[in-house]
């Protein structure tokens, strides 16, 4: 007998590991089924507990926040020192993941503000963070894990319940590699060195994530082009697909690349429909679509390809252009009902709205230091700031283009429909029960 209860669960349900999560939520769902956005509680938290940098990417969002700071990059090798400014002390550390936990975060996302692994206290955290029972990834340049063979080792011990790392590679050629990062000295070499040692690193931990009965972590790569870099993602995908080839013996369950078009950040008058001349997202389908020669080479490596921010429909003609999507995306919206799920916080503690708002100082909502999560997220400037988003649709004058939460705010107005019951609920509970608990999109 045919099951519509499953064919409506298939439509929220999500391939992708913590995606699901929501489901195992009761005070999630019942925010979203009475439309109470500021009632809904965070489960990630998104954290740059650093704003320092071995790179110097000219279109990073946090770079604009280092130069307002007088911090620049750091020298490759160096570690940034801790000021709860451009860098989070270990009180502050603990200070943060303890109202993070207090808040209902289960999973942290350590990302970049600047580059984690240039933080000194960056092991502490993990470890700090797995001890208050919360999930653990990472965003990465991997570029310290090239220069320091140890690392990746200490990064991935099962103590820090890590459930990827996440390696951004976006360049090959000297030019490129330039332009992309910003830095005459950056050596990709020393990236793709530091890929490999991940790669080792989980091999010779298996035995020891056995024992702890957990799950090794997965190694992905993320892959941001523009016109600047198009023509240097045949050579991304081919060194990748070595890599994985070469040393991968042990797998995650999600190791996966990751392949998008570049947001551009800080227009004067906020986000575009249009970042990309069409022939630049032409080109990444064209190598990293279905049958593609990149999607192949890391087919034949062992490594999926996911198409992120909607690219799968440009792809499969669903719309005839990425700004035609981009114009659909924000067509679509009203108010983000998903947006609380997603804690995003600065080296000094401060909450922000959004990512692409974090370590921006107009739009602080409070601090982790003194204040619990509850009173941020019910306070009078949270309020505020909210009332200004919604006013203007998480339009493009505000809020990023083609945004992770899109699926998560079509969940939340099912639940208000009713179109989402208890039988479909139960359904993704029983996926999410089987993934780990770092919500994304």
């Amino acid at each position: 007998m045919h099951n519509q209860s499953t064919d409506r669960t298939l439509r929220y349900l999500s391939p992708r590991g913590g995606s699901n999560a929501w489901a195992l939520r009761p005070d999630v769902i019942e925010a979203w089924m009475r439309g109470a956005q500021a009632a809904v509680p965070p489960m990630t938290m998104e954290w740059a507990p650093v704003l320092a940098c071995d790179a110097d990417c000219p279109l990073c969002p946090f770079r604009r926040s280092r130069l307002k700071l007088e911090q620049g990059t750091v020298t490759p090798g160096k570690i940034a020192s801790s000021d709860d400014k451009h860098a989070a002390s270990l009180e502050t550390a603990h200070r943060v993941l303890e109202a993070a936990y207090e808040g209902g975060v289960r999973g942290v996302l350590f990302t970049g503000g600047g580059e984690p692994l240039v933080w000194e206290h960056l092991l502490d955290a993990l470890k700090y963070s797995s001890d208050l029972s919360m999930d653990n990834c990472m965003y990465t340049n991997g570029f310290r894990l090239g220069d320091e063979g140890s690392l990746a080792h200490s990064l991935l011990s099962p103590q820090n319940h890590l459930v990827f790392v996440r390696v951004s590679v976006n360049a090959m050629s000297r030019g490129v590699v330039r332009k992309h990062w910003g830095l005459d000295v950056i050596e990709v070499d020393r990236q793709i060195e530091g890929l490999a040692a991940l790669l080792h690193a989980r091999n010779n931990l298996v035995g020891e994530y056995e024992t702890a009965g957990r799950s090794v972590p997965s190694i992905q790569i993320s892959t941001i082009i523009d016109r600047q870099n198009i023509e240097d993602l045949p050579a991304i995908c081919d060194t990748v697909a070595r890599v994985f080839r070469a040393v991968r013996v042990v797998r995650g369950v999600e190791d996966v690349m990751v392949v998008r078009p570049l947001t551009i950040h800080g227009r004067p008058n906020g986000y575009s429909t249009h970042d990309h001349d069409d022939s630049v997202v032409r080109g990444i389908v064209s190598e990293c679509g279905a049958g593609g020669r990149g999607a192949n080479v890391l087919a034949a490596a062992g490594l999926a390809v996911y198409l992120g921010f909607g690219l799968s429909e440009v792809e499969g003609g669903q719309v005839p252009t990425y700004s035609a999507l981009v114009e659909r995306e924000y067509a679509s919206r009203d108010v983000s009902w998903s947006n609380g799920l997603f804690l995003t916080v600065g080296p000094d503690g401060t909450v922000y709205p959004t990512t692409e708002r974090n370590c921006d100082a107009k739009w602080g909502m409070g601090s982790l230091l003194d204040q619990s999560v509850r009173d941020i997220y019910s306070g009078d400037r949270r309020q505020s700031i909210l009332a200004r988003l919604n006013s203007e649709h998480w339009g493009p004058s505000v809020a990023q283009p083609t945004s992770r939460t899109a699926r998560l705010d079509r969940i939340a107005r099912a639940l208000m429909s009713g179109e989402l019951g208890s039988a479909e609920i139960a359904e993704v509970q029983q996926r999410a029960l089987r993934q780990h608990q770092v919500i994304l999109d």
